[in-house]
């Protein structure tokens, strides 16, 4: 979002090779770093059953993340190779 407000008041502009598609998908493949989401949340809760809960909560997210950005990236892909 703030990429994109960045760039149509003009304080920033894309990089050459980089459009919104791939954009939006390297921002997915953000979303794959859980570590610190886990530690969190073995820190906030106590009970164990809750903890579970947010493990597999936080996998499920990175999980969807990693092949959410990957197919974004792969299409992308697709798309500059037909051009």
């Amino acid at each position: 979002m703030f990429a994109l407000l960045a760039v149509k008041t003009g304080i920033a502009r894309l990089p050459q090779d980089v459009n919104w598609r791939s954009l939006l998908g390297y921002a997915c493949l953000a979303g794959i770093g859980f570590t610190m989401s886990l530690f969190i949340a073995m820190l906030a809760f106590e009970d164990t059953a809750i903890v579970a809960a947010a493990k597999r909560g936080i996998i499920a997210g990175s999980l969807f993340a990693g092949i959410a950005g990957a197919v974004l990236l792969r299409m992308n892909r697709s798309l500059r190779d037909v051009n």
